[in-house]
């Protein structure tokens, strides 16, 4: 086993246990403020572990779209399209969910958190950590180590499938037809991320997107 792989395993494994295990059997730490700087701190720890980790690959990755940048910006320019375009198909199915088993539409409880996060700790923390360092844990988690590891066992495009339903589902807090609808946005998106990570086997791709996107959250609130 290299040291990358026990790197990435450990990562893997803080994830899972802070973040995957704690959302589905719904856990609490305790008070709302806690609860809120636990997984703050654990996505610092985890992309200052990952960028240490990754570096050399990182290192080569930035390397080469500095050797290509024009061809490197119309990836990125179509990746971000291809996102948007992807995020709003998700958002009109989970529309013809919504009418069609004639549910109510509500917040995902993913964004209520967010929303009281921006209560208890200033914005630009949380576009550091949510917006930014979040989404580089993210890209390393569901990309690079799991759409890695389904397309050992499996075709392209059914790790890219699974790939991507695991990064919707840690969306999901409870699996009522409302959030899993809710979500659909989340599965497209991952699908555009995975499919480029695939194509590029770069991660800074997606990863950039992904953090644009999620910066801007909080940028235009």
């Amino acid at each position: 086993m290299t040291k990358e792989t026990r790197g990435l395993a450990l990562i893997a494994g803080i994830y899972f246990l802070l973040f995957v295990i704690p959302h589905f059997i719904h856990f609490s730490y305790g008070n709302q403020s806690l609860r809120m700087i636990i997984p703050l701190l654990a996505y610092i720890f985890l992309a200052l572990f990952g960028l240490y980790v990754l570096r050399y690959r990182l290192k080569e990755n930035l390397s080469w779209i500095k050797q290509h940048k024009l061809k490197s910006l119309g990836i990125t320019l179509l990746v971000f399209l291809a996102m948007t375009l992807f995020t709003i198909a998700g958002s009109f199915l989970a529309q013809l969910g919504y009418s069609f088993f004639n549910i109510d539409q509500a917040n995902l409880t993913n964004d209520t958190n967010i929303g009281s996060a921006m209560n208890l700790f200033p914005v630009p923390l949380l576009i550091l950590v949510l917006g930014i360092l979040g989404p580089f844990v993210e890209e390393i988690i569901y990309r690079y180590i799991l759409l890695n590891f389904f397309k050992k066992y499996c075709s392209v495009g059914v790790a890219i499938f699974l790939s991507s339903l695991c990064f919707a589902m840690i969306h999901v807090n409870h699996f009522t037809a409302n959030e899993l609808l809710g979500v659909l946005p989340h599965f497209m998106s991952g699908l555009v991320f995975a499919y480029t990570y695939h194509k590029t086997d770069n991660l800074l791709f997606s990863s950039a997107v992904h953090i644009f996107n999620n910066s801007s959250i909080f940028l235009l609130i």
